[in-house]
């Protein structure tokens, strides 16, 4: 009886001893597992947080950007003046009757170094006639839309105008409604609207 007591008393020990150690491992693996889940939630905040901050910083930094961004100037083609054309007229004759007609060429020659925009309309590029001082016909005496050329190195443009030998007012009348003008010399000019220092030479053309 004493020999089975012992037994039981040692096999309930080792038992004890058992349940002891297993509890323990069990508790200190669920303070691992709670201090890991700790860390770990601490670590997404602080993950997200300096996410935050970095979405901020560059939301910030995307704002400097916009507010220091500056639109681009586009350099836009200037108009031709003296400096960059020379201008010539010639006449199909240089003597016509009272009532007649002339027709004259105008011509465009660029120079320049630059390239330069001109209305070769009968409103920019205008052909005027006169008599003495006074101005007795103008191309431009009625309104023409525009006809804008890019003149670029040695480029060339040639016009025709013709003058049927009358004389425009300063009111837009019809051509064949404008009145003759009388026998006499009269000289042509040819010059630009926008650039009245370019122009051509004078051409002489005699009414009779």
């Amino acid at each position: 009886m004493v020999a089975l007591a012992l037994c039981g008393g040692i096999v309930f020990g080792v038992v004890s001893a058992v349940r002891g150690l297993t509890g323990g491992s069990q508790a200190q693996s669920s303070q691992s597992q709670s201090a890991d889940r700790s860390k770990t939630k601490s670590g997404s905040e602080t993950d997200t947080k300096n996410s935050a901050s970095s979405d901020s910083a560059s939301d910030t930094a995307s704002a400097d950007d916009s507010a220091s961004a500056k639109p681009k100037k586009t350099a836009g083609i200037p108009d031709c003046t003296a400096s960059d054309v020379d201008l010539s007229l010639t006449a199909q004759t240089a003597v016509i009757g009272v009532g007649g007609t002339v027709t004259f060429k105008a011509a465009i020659d660029h120079r320049g170094d630059q390239d330069c925009l001109i209305d070769s309309s009968t409103s920019g590029l205008v052909l005027t006639i006169s008599s003495g001082d006074k101005q007795i016909w103008q191309s431009d005496s009625c309104p023409a839309d525009s006809n804008l050329l890019l003149m670029h190195g040695s480029d060339k443009y040639i016009q025709s105008i013709t003058w049927n030998a009358n004389s425009s007012g300063s009111k837009c009348v019809a051509d064949a409604d404008l009145p003759k003008v009388s026998a006499g010399t009269y000289t042509a000019t040819l010059a630009l609207r926008d650039a009245p220092k370019a122009k051509s030479d004078q051409l002489s053309v005699t009414v009779q």
